[in-house]
């Protein structure tokens, strides 16, 4: 395990945490402006996320889910929906 792959897994990871955010944000913009019903909001936020879902399968795919790279990754992905979460939108 080279460092390198660390620092890749880590960066990548965090994009795609704050890109999730970004993707959320938006749809539940889009579903309320649109005074759409409850289930459909909802459909499309789950279909959506499942997509993301699978982009998210797609790039760590190399790794087991114990692998140190890919759990710097997990672990970098929710620090920034958590940061995002609990601290910026709170202020």
């Amino acid at each position: 395990m080279k460092i390198k792959s660390f620092i890749s897994s880590i960066v990548l990871h965090s994009f795609l945490g704050y890109l999730w955010l970004l993707f959320i944000n938006h749809h539940v913009t889009i579903v309320n402006k649109g005074n759409m019903n409850f289930f459909v909001g909802g459909l499309i936020l789950i279909v959506g996320m499942a997509l993301f879902g699978k982009i998210i399968q797609k790039v760590a795919r190399n790794y087991k889910l114990t692998h140190p790279v890919k759990l710097a990754g997990i672990i970098s992905f929710i620090l920034i929906i958590t940061i995002h979460v609990f601290i910026i939108d709170l202020v």
